[in-house]
């Protein structure tokens, strides 16, 4: 501090100073630039006046105490900025698919803490008012990662300051939430905690650290770090889209288990980002080669294929391509009469992503060779997609077709169909003319028949003329069957002309022919039951087929009322006049001869006698007609008549002196049918 004496020669005067303080350099410093003039009045002054103590001195009074001469500075550091690289900052990962159009990630700053400002109420040192809250859209991410941060902060107090960084989404109220895993997406669920230490760096400014630490991704200490995944799949196989469906079928013969071959083979898509091995190792081995089922002749089976295969959001955009082919070659030993289908069919399956954590597939079926081989390009599905409402597993596959060599009936072959034309009770008059028509049925259909003519038919006619009693057999011309089964003809002789006398084949005696059944049974196995390329003929059933013709005249009959001829007996009496009656019987010769089967009588009541009464006179015979007799066949048929009981009469004793006639007279009937004009005609004699 300035001090000075006062002399002699200040008293009575008044001093005035300018006090001001000298500005350092220290930074952060406001140094009081206030000026002070003091004011100083020098007088003198006597003490111990009178006494010998007396003294005479100056005395210096200032107008301002110590206290009212001060200075005041002012230490104001420069607040602590967070800015740029010193943020409170982040990262943000997403793992699974690109973001979408308008899609957003959204981060949340919370303060929890700050220093103590008021001891008393205990108030905190609060940066922020709420929570601030900053976004990352699909521009900010690049490849799979993007950055944020909250902006600059600025810092005024010394001590340590306490926030929390956390993903959430908005709640649809203008405000945020937690975020929660849906649509494949699951959310990181780390809480980073913030830690702002501000302090004095003596050098006039306020400095920030920041430390964090994450309670999920631990291992980041230099930022909030939040890790984001999103994940689609489906199932394309059985519990799924259900795969794709390869059909088979054999025309002809039933397929037996195993018989052809078939393989889907991976290949490479350039546009759709795959090679042939991974197309390959989406598939089982039952996918890559497999065989047929059994199955019924012309049933198609279906074979359900990649039942197993599975996509996820690393196959989206990517588009897999498969050749699906039938491997079995033709093979006239293994396969006799199978020609196998070579078609092939190219199958592309695009994956897509539908961003909610599913995922739907469009597949396309090209068919690339045609059944003989030939490249060809002809799409048979198109682009069908997976998530369409009535969607059906792509379906598609290969024919084969079985020809076996047809196997023949006729005059060449081994069976034959024959008609036996038989003739009774007269020879052939004619040739007879036979048809045989084919009959459309289920088991058999005349379109796999060939040697038929327009009408479906054949016919066949007798040579020369058949002696009665006797027949001839004539086969149908050759006919060729090209499919197993049972076929149905009809064999009819055509209608002859009207011929008195003949009854044709008519057993029901319509007026018409019979119609007759022949059925021809082929099968496509040999005796061993093997396929070998040929059709058999298993069985003619109903051949030959028997017709009869038969002729019979109309019978003729001898005696009874109107008959042309009678057998009649004559009764005449010598000596005397008789009054007696008579009575003759008439009997067969030879009755035990087969020929009499064809003689009936025609009246029931018919009688084996016949009678003279009234007596008879000489000179005047009496005749009697034996009752009508029937012939039904020629021949000749001999009676024998004799008069009733005469020898018994002449052994008597009352004769009278009449000798009755004892004699055996023969009538024979002769029955011809010279003319074949259907009428017999007779010619008795004896009578």
């Amino acid at each position: 501090m300035w001090k000075r004496e006062p002399r002699s020669n200040d008293a009575g005067k008044t001093f005035e100073y300018k006090v001001t303080e000298i500005a350092g350099d220290e930074k952060g410093m406001t140094y009081d630039g206030t000026e002070h003039i003091v004011k100083v009045k020098v007088e003198e002054v006597t003490t111990g006046e009178g006494t010998p103590q007396e003294e005479t001195h100056l005395v210096a009074t200032p107008d301002m105490t110590p206290q009212q001469v001060s200075f005041t500075n002012k230490y104001d550091p420069t607040d602590a900025t967070l800015t740029g690289d010193s943020a409170i900052h982040g990262t943000k990962t997403f793992t699974g698919r690109d973001m979408k159009d308008g899609e957003k990630f959204y981060f949340q700053l919370t303060q929890t803490s700050g220093p103590v400002v008021d001891a008393d109420t205990g108030e905190q040192d609060m940066i922020l008012d709420q929570p601030q809250v900053v976004e990352i859209t699909k521009d900010e991410m690049q490849n799979g990662s993007a950055n944020f941060d909250f902006g600059n902060m600025e810092f005024s107090r010394t001590g340590e300051y306490k926030f929390t960084v956390n993903e959430v989404v908005p709640d649809g109220q203008g405000g945020y939430t937690e975020t929660s895993n849906g649509s494949g997406m699951t959310y990181d669920r780390n809480i980073c905690t913030v830690t702002v230490n501000v302090t004095d760096n003596k050098q006039g400014a306020l400095v920030a650290d920041v430390t964090y630490s994450n309670n999920v991704n631990s291992s980041v200490t230099d930022k909030a770090q939040f890790n984001n995944t999103y994940e689609a799949s489906m199932n394309y196989g059985a519990e799924g889209a259900g795969g794709i469906v390869v059909t088979k079928q054999l025309t002809n013969r039933p397929m037996d288990a195993n018989e052809f071959e078939f393989s889907i083979m991976g290949v490479a898509n350039d546009s759709g980002k795959t090679t042939a091995e991974d197309a390959n190792n989406k598939l089982s081995g039952a996918d890559k080669n497999f065989d047929n089922t059994p199955a019924a002749a012309d049933q198609t089976i279906t074979m359900a294929k990649l039942q197993n295969v599975r996509f996820d959001q690393t196959d989206a955009g990517k588009t897999y391509s498969y050749i699906v082919d039938e491997t079995t070659e033709n093979d006239a030993d293994a396969l006799p009469g199978v020609t196998c289908d070579q078609t092939q069919y190219r199958m592309d399956i695009q994956v897509m992503d539908n961003g909610n954590g599913k995922m739907h597939t469009l597949t396309t079926v090209t068919k690339i060779k045609n059944a003989a081989g030939k490249d060809m390009t002809e799409t048979v599905i198109n682009a069908v997609n997976s998530d369409a409402q009535g969607y059906d597993a792509p379906t598609f596959g290969f024919v084969n077709e079985y020809n076996p060599n047809p196997a023949t009936v006729g005059e060449d072959a081994d069976d034959k169909i024959e008609v036996t034309k038989k003739v009774t009770g007269a020879d052939s008059a004619t040739d007879y003319t036979f048809t045989l028509t084919a009959q459309e049925t289920e088991d058999g259909h005349i379109s796999n028949i060939g040697g038929l003519n327009d009408s479906h038919q054949l016919t066949v006619t007798t040579d020369d003329t058949i002696k009665a009693g006797e027949s001839q057999t004539k086969t149908f011309g050759n006919l060729t069957f090209t499919e197993p089964g049972t076929y149905t003809f009809t064999v009819q002789e055509n209608q002859p002309d009207a011929d008195e006398g003949w009854t044709f084949d008519d057993g029901n005696s319509d007026g018409t022919t019979d119609t007759h059944t022949v059925k021809v049974q082929v099968t496509d196995r040999n005796d061993d039951n093997e396929y070998d390329g040929n059709l058999y003929i298993a069985n003619v059933i109903g051949s030959p087929v028997e017709i009869n013709n038969s002729y019979k005249a109309d019978p003729v009959i001898v005696g009874g009322d109107g008959a042309d001829q009678q057998i009649t007996v004559q009764k005449s009496v010598t000596g005397a006049d008789s009054t007696a009656d008579f009575q003759f019987k008439i009997e067969r010769v030879d009755p035990k001869d087969n020929k009499w089967k064809n003689v009936e009588v025609v009246d029931d009541t018919f009688d084996v006698l016949t009678y003279i009464t009234g007596g008879v006179k000489q000179g005047e015979s009496k005749t009697a007609n034996f009752a009508g007799i029937q012939f039904n066949a020629t021949g000749e048929y001999q009676f024998k008549i004799t008069e009733v009981d005469a020898a018994e009469f002449n052994l008597g004793n009352n004769r009278n002196g009449w000798t009755y006639d004892e004699h055996e007279a023969i009538v024979t009937v002769n029955v011809t049918d010279d003319n074949f004009d259907g009428k017999l005609r007779e010619r008795c004699s004896g009578s």
